[in-house]
């Protein structure tokens, strides 16, 4: 057993030092102290802007909870809890000890943070009263390292922009700064509509800077070139914005019937975007067709799409980097079919979809289309399903399900009708119209009918879910369009929507609870309370409406068009909606998810002419959803590899939480091919780390220890690293203790298959990830002492040398001078003087901390003895009646024996128990001449020791005289054992 004079693991060494194998130790006093408990505690947290402190606004960085917090004690003790629901976790434990802190169990897709003042790793070493311990966590997704990036959002334009007319320039992407604000400056294009068309889900590849768009349904607007199916990427990594066709999705998974399909090959769409159009093919197909939401997943390497059609959630393996479109295959494709609440009188209608802490959340409506007359709105519904991603299971029943029979609003000032949300309808009749004006012939008439698609799920860095309820209507209808009847040639339709946003409050316990007359929890809204205008009388987004500019008075008290997206960390919510600022217009506007105040607005549209007097800018929708979804432009989040580098005294492999930290040792990081790309070296606290931008995403490294390429500290003949005057080899690898050993153990070996430079190093593979996957868990143990005086050994009694491995230079042998007997042994490992039963000790010793003691232990020989005693004469004649006798035995000897000398023909087969008394032989024979001997082998059963007895008898004369050869000789007879 190897010790240094450090008491490891006390409680679970203690019968360790107390036994002669422990060294030198000859003596141990146990002293009792009381010492102050110390309370031990921390958070672990969202570290969304990944700089390792924690804020609580600007970004708002939550807490999380149910993540194991274990505390290994230097006294050999274990504690484990888990954080609450504020991320918090505490300990009582005694103040003075050295602890390990695990993290573990952490959420799917949730890593280690950036380390910072906030933020160590998922392994940490403190001493009490060190009295706070955090935990930062990176979620890829849920990382944004500003809180003004910038945004992106489709706008739609109306006529056929697949016919090359002049609707195919338009522009259909806005990308913009989320600091912007006011009217007027409508950005620059990042597409145009004949690039692609209608579009609605968006999802961002941040490590490639790709952006996907995918198609949606709407009327008198035209699909891309990739049709109802289409995907296309708009790669942002260089100066101008590349837009590229991806797939087709309607390859694999089916997106409306074939009938329907055939319909749409006939919409009427004029390629002058001035002229306006019927399609009525689309009318009775928005929200049913298609491609609703869209998302990525963490790793970057799957998008998830709504299948309005089928109703399905789809899964399509894109890679890191994108494998090419064409290259995609069936086996990349997988669905789920969505959740199906009992939608009485109606179908449900999936659109939304959105991640969050390794789930997906998916939103979905009855649409109450064949509800009985009188009472339709009762049965519509919302519902919010959960999607594990580590599982792909759909939660059982729906986080939220709410009516939407509440009274939210009209669209329109004196359109009193449309103040509620009404069941779907594909009847234009059912539409409510109002006069808007009489041109040249032409009525306008607003027309509006408010039919909710839950279209947008958004999150509060509380958790609480925002649900934005889009109007189909928006998307059936256009500005100045005409009806659905061909023959009608004298009416335009201005479509309004009804849209709105309401709040669900996330609380403790994983439940949720929609938004009641404008209260959220503890939150209410600034103007929204008893308005009359949501779920319980009230609304929390109160200043989603439009007022007119000169009276002040409300003229749209719904105005959301259907896109939300929350800045991770922030506390607004980004909403698409009309009139920001005036009418005809569309924009993003800011709302206060604390009391629902609208803080800004930006401008991305204007409808009305740019010159008074001038014709509109027909080509956009107006008040008829002229925006899409709102995609938030992060940077990709950064990574970081790396840990600690210790001093494993007990040899263990295990970070023990008394065990010292190396510092200064060198460490490199090189790639596959054995190029040098960083360098660093660990710190007081044994800690090293690398991090992005030297590090790239999904690449192999090697983390290499005590070389940085031009100079070395580790000796790679010897395998012996050199620091400061002291010296060090490799611990054992993967020999971690606890449910997550990977934590604690050392992950270093030698290398032996790498590049030539690098071969014989101590070193670490690693492969990274994608943006945010951190691994804080690369850990190389060494030990200071590696003599080996081998293992035990047992002898009988007897053999008085034995031979050990000689002690290397530097090294000696030393013999215990609590022996049984003076035995010696020399530094060629050569042990004399065995000479007594027990256990002997012997030390190989490298320092006075370094040894290692190995045990000889002499087993007692039988104590039997045995006597002879001669046979009789009768006369002339011998009775041959001699006697073997054996005497001083113990319960377990047994014997045999043999005639002669040496013990080379027993006379029973198999050794015998010894007959009460010890006579093992009553007919000794008279020998013919001289003497005979006799061998008596003893047996010890317990400890298989044997000992050889050896006796002999005399010739007795019985009167024969000197004539010998008259004597009857004397026969010996063999007795089988039976």
């Amino acid at each position: 057993m190897k010790t240094n004079l450090y008491l490891k693991k006390p409680l679970r060494h203690l019968l360790s030092a107390l036994s002669p194998k422990a060294g030198l130790v000859t003596g141990l006093v146990l002293a009792t102290t009381l010492v102050a408990n110390a309370q031990l505690s921390g958070s672990v947290f969202r570290d969304m802007n990944g700089d390792g402190l924690r804020q609580t606004t600007s970004p708002a960085e939550p807490g999380v909870k149910a993540v194991k917090v274990t505390a290994y004690l230097a006294d050999g003790s274990t504690l484990a809890t888990t954080t609450d629901s504020t991320g918090a976790y505490s300990f009582t434990v005694a103040g003075g000890l050295k602890v390990r802190l695990e993290f573990s169990e952490l959420p799917f897709a949730s890593y280690s943070g950036m380390q910072g003042i906030s933020n160590a790793s998922s392994v940490q070493f403190v001493t009490t009263p060190t009295t706070t311990a955090h935990l930062g966590l990176s979620d890829p997704l849920m990382y944004c390292n500003t809180q003004q990036p910038d945004l992106v959002t489709p706008g739609y334009v109306v006529g056929d922009a697949a016919s090359g007319s002049g609707a195919a320039s338009l522009n259909t992407l806005f990308r913009f700064p989320s600091n912007a604000t006011g009217q007027g400056m409508v950005p620059g294009p990042l597409a145009v509509a004949g690039q692609l068309g209608t579009v609605w889900g968006g999802a961002y590849q941040r490590q490639h800077k790709k952006l996907f768009q995918a198609a949606f349904l709407k009327r008198h607007s035209s699909l891309g070139p990739l049709g109802l199916g289409g995907v296309y990427t708009v790669d942002l990594s260089g100066g101008a914005p590349v837009v590229t066709p991806y797939v087709d999705l309607s390859q694999f998974v089916r997106l409306s019937s074939p009938e329907d399909s055939t319909l749409l090959l006939t919409r009427d769409l004029n390629p002058d975007y001035k002229v306006p159009s019927v399609d009525s093919a689309a009318f009775g197909l928005v929200g049913k067709v298609g491609l609703g939401g869209m998302a990525i997943s963490p790793d970057e390497k799957t998008l998830w799409f709504i299948n309005l059609y089928e109703k399905t959630l789809v899964q399509l393996t894109i890679g890191s980097p994108v494998k090419p479109g064409n290259q995609l295959t069936a086996a990349d494709v997988a669905s789920f079919p969505l959740p199906s609440p009992n939608c009485e009188g109606g179908e449900v209608r999936p659109w939304a979809l959105e991640y969050r802490e390794g789930a997906l959340y998916v939103g979905l409506v009855c649409d109450a289309t064949t509800s009985e007359l009188g009472t339709p709105r009762q049965n519509l519904g919302a519902y919010v399903y959960r999607f594990n991603l580590a599982t792909a299971q759909f939660s059982s029943t729906p986080l939220i399900s709410t009516a939407l029979d509440y009274r939210k609003g009209w669209v329109h000032a004196g359109v009193l009708q449309s103040e509620y949300w009404e069941p779907w309808t594909d009847d234009w009749s059912a539409f409510t119209t109002s006069l808007l004006s009489v041109s040249s012939g032409i009525s306008t008439y607003r027309i509006s009918r408010p039919q909710p698609i839950l279209s947008s799920i958004a999150f509060d860095s509380d958790g609480s879910l925002i649900l934005g309820f889009m109007d189909r209507t928006g998307h059936q209808t256009g500005r100045n369009q005409r009806g659905i009847m061909a023959t009608d040639t004298t009416s335009w339709y201005s479509g309004y929507v009804g849209g709105d946003i309401l709040r669900a409050q996330y609380y403790a316990d994983g439940t949720y609870a929609l938004e009641n007359n404008g209260t959220s929890g503890s939150l209410s809204s600034l103007g929204g309370v008893g308005n009359g205008q949501g779920p319980g009388g009230g609304e929390f987004y109160y200043a989603e409406e439009y007022r007119d500019i000169n009276s002040g008075n409300p003229l749209q008290q719904e105005t959301f068009m259907g896109g939300l997206a929350v800045v991770p960390g922030g506390n607004e919510v980004l909403a698409g909606v009309i009139e920001p600022f005036t009418t005809w217009s569309g924009g993003v506007a800011w709302f206060s998810n604390q009391d629902g105040s609208r803080s800004k607005a930006y401008e991305l549209y204007d409808s009305n002419p740019i010159v008074p007097g001038d014709p509109v800018q027909a080509q956009y929708l107006g008040n008829a959803n002229g925006l899409g979804s709102i995609e938030v432009l992060c940077e990709a989040a950064p990574i970081q590899i790396g840990n600690r580098v210790w001093l494993d005294t007990d040899q263990d492999g295990v970070q023990d939480p008394d065990e010292s930290p190396l510092a200064g040792v060198m460490v490199a990081l090189y790639n596959q091919a054995g190029s040098l790309e960083a360098l660093t070296q660990t710190d007081a606290n044994g800690q090293y780390l690398f991090s992005s931008p030297v590090l790239s995403y999904n690449k192999a490294y090697y983390v290499v220890f005590g070389t940085n390429g031009a100079a070395s500290q580790f000796d790679k003949a010897s395998q012996v690293l050199s620091l400061n005057g002291a010296y060090y080899k490799l611990t054992t690898t993967n020999t971690g203790e606890g449910d997550h050993a990977d934590l604690n153990d050392s992950d270093a070996q030698l290398a032996t298959e790498l590049p030539t430079s690098l071969n014989g190093y101590p070193y670490i593979a690693v492969q990274t990830g994608a943006p945010g996957q951190n691994n804080p868990n690369l850990d190389a143990g060494f030990i200071s002492c590696w003599v080996d005086a081998g293992a035990d050994t047992t002898v009988c009694a007897g053999i008085t040398s034995v031979q050990l491995a000689p002690a290397a230079p530097g090294a000696s042998w030393a013999a215990l001078g609590t022996n049984p007997a003076a035995a010696t042994i020399n530094n060629e490992g050569l042990i004399e003087g065995l000479t007594e039963a027990g256990h002997y000790y012997f030390v190989l010793a490298q320092s006075e901390t370094c040894r290692d003691t190995m045990k000889v232990t002499v087993k007692a020989a039988p104590s039997a003895t045995a006597m002879i005693t001669a046979p009789t004469c009768l006369g002339s004649t011998s009775l041959n009646d001699g006697k073997i006798q054996l005497t001083g035995y113990g319960p377990d000897e047994q014997y045999n024996l043999a005639l002669g000398g040496t013990f080379s023909e027993p006379i029973h087969d198999a050794a015998q128990a010894i007959p009460e008394g010890g006579l093992i032989l009553a007919d000794v024979a008279n020998p013919e001449q001289g003497s005979q001997a006799y061998t008596i082998r003893l047996f010890d059963s317990v400890t298989g020791c044997t000992r050889d007895e050896l006796v002999s008898v005399s010739r007795v004369d019985c009167g024969c005289g000197d004539v010998k050869l008259i004597c009857v000789p004397v026969v010996m007879k063999k007795v089988r054992s039976r």
